[in-house]
């Protein structure tokens, strides 16, 4: 394995491909998912040929901007029958370079796409939304830092009864059986059970080396509170890089899984009723893009406010701000799925409802600074994500409605929309009592209708992008609208 462990220079990147045959290269979806293709070493280098005045631009198909996740096309500004379902461009981004540990070290590209009239970064395109916010930061003198933790599930495909020496795929057995029948690969409900990783442990094992591989660090891995489920912490990085390394950790576990058989990894927000649902929380800094110092901490103990941010400074109490007033309208970026509000329901350990506190896991958002973390990892944990969501839209929104905060000087202890800490509200009580605040969104209708109209949200992202994503919101509650569960079919068949 010729393990990359940095972004290469152009001339050293093309004497390390070597000869390999085929490389493969891939943009990303509203939904996060890979849509991409293999080119030919020919092809490749081609688009970066300079008596051709070659930028490593290539036309590409922009329909992957107007599908859901199962290819169910909708007519989208970017790809319809007025406009011919025309390309667009893509521009390999060089520094994205990895290889494939499960495709015999296949190399590897992320794509820029383009709008090939402008030339323009295209405003539908997840990378490029977050690196237009990304850019904003550094214009106002900032760097952000992001990680993100996710949980996910594993499930067993069993073996097929007319075929014992095959194994079941994920759809040939949903198709003929209840996902209740799902297997899981382990029954055991043990948070932080270090003999949990026994069962099936070349699979498990086998992500961290993968990951290592594959440029994407991970800093922690343990058993959560579910069957099947585990949490990996992704390394913390400049906040492109880290939506980078957070969509191909969700690749790689699920590559990891492929290649060993047999196995059906899961990130979906509430795969099964009864257990805690999937979280993808997030973790976000501004540090001076210059220095480095991080701007969200405090030198001194500020002992006129309250302690939950006692220690945040005051770019970081208006950042915090920006987000609790901008929380419930950016709530399709954060909860994308007709499935992400089964997990955001009241009562079941995870955050319904605008609130935040100095390390408290009770509330959308959790500070993290000194007394428990050194001053140089003060940061906000965004506690509201699920496991379902794209990283880059997810960073963007944080990111963009912090910004405003900050461009606003808002004060988080005055500020419309921003209610006092938990500390000072929430009473004593067990985990899954209510947790006051303002409610979020209980439905993707709902949360889009909200961030269609929101002057916040307009505030934050160019109006194609809403416009667009506002669209496959509404076609995802479309789908949903028409389709009849497992639980109508049970509850009603028999009795009405």
């Amino acid at each position: 394995m010729r393990t990359i462990t940095r972004p290469l220079e152009a001339d050293e990147l093309f004497r390390f491909l070597g000869g390999d045959p085929f490389i493969k290269i891939a943009t990303i979806d509203v939904d996060g998912l890979l849509r991409g293709k293999l080119i030919s070493r020919e092809k490749f280098y081609s688009l970066f040929d300079e008596k051709k005045e070659g930028n490593g631009e290539l036309a590409y198909c922009a329909a992957v901007f107007g599908w859901d996740m199962h290819d169910r096309f909708y007519p989208t500004e970017y790809s319809n029958s007025s406009n011919g379902f025309a390309d667009a461009l893509a521009r390999v981004d060089l520094s994205t370079f990895r290889r494939i540990p499960w495709e015999n070290e296949r190399p590897f590209f992320l794509l820029n796409m383009l709008d090939p009239h402008t030339r323009e970064e295209l405003p539908v395109c997840p990378r490029s939304l977050l690196k237009n916010v990304a850019k904003k930061a550094a214009d106002m003198g900032f760097k952000a830092l992001a990680g993100v933790e996710y949980e996910f599930v594993t499930y067993k495909l069993p073996a097929r009864t007319d075929r014992p020496e095959e194994r079941h795929s994920i759809n040939s057995f949903l198709s003929s059986h209840s996902p209740a029948a799902l297997p899981n690969v382990f029954d055991t409900v043990n948070a932080y059970n270090v003999l949990s990783n026994m069962t099936h442990d070349r699979f498990y094992s086998g992500i961290l080396e993968t990951c290592s591989q594959f440029r994407v660090p991970v800093e922690g891995f343990h058993a959560e509170s579910g069957p099947s489920m585990y949490e990996a912490a992704v390394a913390y990085a400049e906040i492109t890089e880290a939506a980078d390394r957070a969509l191909l950790f969700k690749h790689a576990v699920k590559g990891t899984a492929a290649a060993i058989g047999g196995l059906q990894p899961s990130f979906m927000a509430k795969p099964k009723v009864g257990y805690q649902g999937l979280s993808g929380h997030t973790h976000i800094s501004l540090v001076d893009k210059e220095t480095g110092e991080n701007l969200f901490a405090r030198a001194e103990e500020d002992k006129s406010v309250p302690k939950d941010i006692a220690w945040l400074s005051d770019i970081g109490r208006s950042f915090l701000a920006g987000v609790l007033q901008a929380l419930p309208d950016i709530m399709p970026l954060l909860a994308p799925n007709i499935n992400s509000y089964k997990r955001l329901v009241d009562n079941y350990a995870a955050p319904v409802t605008v609130s935040w506190a100095y390390e408290s896991r009770l509330g959308s958002v959790r500070i993290i600074s000194p007394p428990t973390s050194h001053s140089t990892g003060t940061r906000l944990e965004i506690r509201v994500p699920g496991a379902d969501t794209c990283a880059h839209l997810v960073f963007s929104a944080v990111l963009a409605a912090g910004l405003r905060g900050v461009e606003q000087k808002l004060d988080l202890l005055t500020a419309p929309g921003c209610p006092p800490p938990l500390s000072q509200t929430l009473v004593s009580t067990g985990l899954g009592e209510p947790v006051p605040g303002e409610r979020l969104p209980r439905s993707l209708e709902e949360a889009t209708e909200k961030f269609r109209n929101s002057p916040i949200v307009k505030d934050l992202f160019d109006p194609r992008f809403i416009n667009h994503y506002a669209l496959t919101r509404d076609e995802e509650v479309g789908q949903w609208r028409q389709a009849v569960t497992n639980w109508e079919f049970l509850r009603y068949i028999e009795h009405v």
